[in-house]
């Protein structure tokens, strides 16, 4: 890959509604100054959350960006839902909550200031879960869609995220359930077959999300 280049590894997404920690979706990893995480998605009315799993690589400086929207919203026309519409937490891989933008969490919404500012939070190299789901001024009825970016920067803190030294930017695009079927063909396992032998860095047997990621180099 050209110095410059940013390998962009996208995947279309689908979260039930009765979506917990235990089977959240991988959405990839954190590697030092190397990579981001963007994922564009929506909580739907009545929906009760969603869960995104990633790995930090390596131990390092992580910082984190939520921006919710109204449905209907452009860049020329932007709707903002109410402050506390849009609630997220950090968990680690025992499901602890490590940051909450709930402002009335104490710590946990300080260590939440830290993720989001150029302060940027120190997390141990691991498996991590994000939450997000209806704040204390959200509505049952309404739907938000939201756009979240990760990075990690191993000890350089990240002042402008999404900049910079970013390689490799995994790209997930949230699509409605699709209904069960009685009959399918696993797609999935010939994409994975692909993607490996394509980019050769990914253990599908360790995360077997990986596999629907398609290498488009930009």
């Amino acid at each position: 890959m050209a110095s410059g280049d940013i390998q962009v590894l996208s995947q279309n997404i689908s979260v039930a509604p009765s979506q917990t920690r235990q089977n959240a979706t991988y959405i990839g990893d954190l590697d030092d100054g190397y990579s981001m995480i963007d994922v564009n998605g929506s909580l739907s009315a009545r929906d009760r959350g969603q869960y995104y799993n990633f790995r930090m690589t390596r131990a390092g400086l992580y910082r984190l960006s939520l921006t919710p929207a109204m449905p209907g919203s452009t860049d020329d026309d932007p709707k903002t839902p109410p402050d506390q519409a849009v609630r997220v937490q950090l968990m680690n891989s025992a499901g602890r909550v490590i940051a909450d933008s709930d402002p009335t969490t104490g710590g946990k919404y300080a260590a939440y200031q830290k993720l989001t500012s150029d302060t940027n939070l120190q997390l141990s190299r691991g498996t991590y879960t994000v939450h997000i789901f209806r704040g204390s001024q959200g509505d049952s009825t309404q739907a938000y869609n939201y756009s979240l970016t990760m990075q990690a920067g191993g000890q350089t803190a990240i002042t402008a995220i999404g900049g910079g030294f970013t390689n490799r930017d995994y790209d997930n695009l949230m699509q409605p359930a699709a209904p069960q079927s009685t009959s399918t063909i696993d797609t999935q396992s010939l994409v994975s077959a692909a993607a490996s032998a394509t980019l050769g860095l990914f253990d599908t047997s360790t995360n077997p999300g990986l596999g629907l990621f398609i290498d488009t180099l930009g």
